[in-house]
């Protein structure tokens, strides 16, 4: 998992649930709201926007945030 500008995570976990990615496993701080999430293969899966306990962070999947765009007409 890779969180942008410049900072980098070796491994964690994510799992989808409820329309959220769940992060856990992966030392993400505060301040990392907003950093993408790609996996080892350099796709991009969403983008991290809260901390829900040590340890466990939340990211909107890229498909919920190409759905919330269309429906703003974004393109």
């Amino acid at each position: 998992m890779k969180t942008n500008p410049g900072l980098f995570m070796q491994s964690g976990q994510i799992s989808y649930q409820n329309q959220q990615l769940e992060i856990s496993q992966a030392a993400l701080k505060p301040g990392y709201s907003g950093s993408s999430v790609i996996d080892s293969q350099n796709r991009l899966l969403g983008i991290v926007f809260a901390r829900k306990g040590e340890g466990q962070d939340l990211a909107y999947p890229m498909s919920e945030i190409q759905q919330q765009l269309s429906n703003w007409n974004i393109k």
